[in-house]
């Protein structure tokens, strides 16, 4: 009973971090970048039985901040989450194409800590919706069960 109702608030404070993340990157700097390498990596992932081909994109771009240069290649703060199944026909991330102008969201406190996409990506928010409404249940279920 009160397993259920500490790990139904282990994902919901799992969540709350996550879109307080968010949350503060979206308070960034903003400044223009330039695409400069854009490509899509193949890995091998292992799921039950089978190995998966999953893509993921790689990205590096220049950006610069008080005259000085530096060069990124973080997408998003969940990076080690942009993989699809290599058969898909349609990308969860934005388009990347070479010599494109970008907008690169830039924390204030280190210049070199950067990401192109500052929201949570569409893919993603089933994602969370799903590991709130498992935590509300957990938690209802092991409140409920003590007063059985």
């Amino acid at each position: 009973m009160m397993m259920l109702i500490v790990l139904g608030a282990l994902f919901l404070a799992w969540v709350l971090i996550q879109v307080a993340r968010y949350a503060k990157i979206r308070s960034w700097h903003q400044a223009e970048g330039l695409i400069i390498h854009s490509s899509t990596e193949v890995l091998k992932q292992p799921e039950v039985f089978v190995m998966i081909e999953k893509v993921k994109p790689v990205v590096e771009y220049t950006y610069e901040v008080n005259n000085q240069k530096y060069t990124g290649s973080t997408i998003s703060i969940e990076d080690r989450t942009l993989k699809v199944n290599s058969e898909s026909k349609t990308f969860p991330w934005p388009d990347f194409t070479l010599n494109q102008k970008c907008t690169v969201y830039i924390n204030p406190a280190n210049p070199s800590d950067t990401v192109l996409v500052n929201k949570i990506l569409p893919y993603r928010i089933s994602h969370y919706a799903a590991l709130t409404i498992t935590g509300v249940l957990l938690m209802l279920i092991g409140i409920g069960l003590r007063y059985v």
